[in-house]
């Protein structure tokens, strides 16, 4: 993961936070029902999807400035790779988490919360996805307020992170799963999240990983009759 913010951190909590509920996500994301839903979409040989783990970290000191274009959010992947930040990897997936302070403007919290593709770095293709801070805007990225760990942008992102993961590891390439209007696994469910109870807190929740409660979109799981948004399979 690539931390993409200030060199401090004196206004900014919302990293500490995000950490903490990346970090138990991971530590707690592989074999659950949440996660079996890859396993519907194997590729073309039949080898069902893996899970993936949480292999380190990276910050980027604003090597772009605070307004990022497509292109700039690729070459901060380059840029780790670069700087030996972070090792090489094409079986990795590098996702680039953008503090509140930094901007999108192909149409972050318009259009979209975040996105995936791929660059090319000395030969190899990698694969990497684009997450902006949800409370940078709100409505569009936020719009169920306090989460069930107590955070508006950090409750937000853990269920944009989990969708972004699940779009890149059922279309890496953009020629593996999506449906006729072009929409990805995580892209049919948005802002869905199912059957829902009240975390200790009183928001909302629909997952226990670990200790937390989470509030996680559901996922598209195909079947011989079209298919359904869920939580598990």
């Amino acid at each position: 993961m690539i931390l993409y913010k200030p060199e401090t951190l004196t206004h900014l909590k919302f990293f500490p936070e995000f950490c903490i509920h990346l970090n138990d996500l991971a530590e707690n994301f592989c074999g659950r029902p949440y996660t079996d839903m890859w396993r519907a979409y194997p590729s073309v040989t039949g080898q069902a999807v893996g899970c993936v783990t949480n292999a380190g970290g990276y910050v980027d000191a604003y090597s772009h400035g605070t307004t990022l274009s497509d292109a700039d959010v690729a070459d901060v992947v380059r840029h780790a790779f670069a700087t030996n930040g972070l090792p090489q990897d094409p079986s990795g997936i590098y996702m680039v988490v953008a503090s509140v302070d930094v901007g999108e403007s192909s149409g972050f919290g318009v259009s979209y919360c975040g996105w995936h593709g791929r660059t090319e770095w000395e030969g190899s293709m990698h694969h990497f996805g684009f997450l902006g801070w949800p409370e940078r805007a709100p409505t569009s990225c936020a719009p169920n307020g306090v989460g069930p760990n107590g955070t508006v942008g950090a409750d937000a992102a853990a269920s944009h992170f989990v969708g972004l993961l699940s779009d890149i590891v059922t279309d890496p390439d953009f020629g593996a799963w999506f449906d006729k209007l072009g929409l990805e696994m995580a892209d049919k469910c948005v802002w869905t999240y199912g059957t829902t109870y009240t975390a200790p807190n009183g928001s909302r929740a629909n997952v226990r990983l670990g200790s937390r409660d989470y509030l996680l979109q559901q996922l598209w799981v195909p079947s011989k009759n079209r298919g359904s948004c869920a939580l598990h399979p």
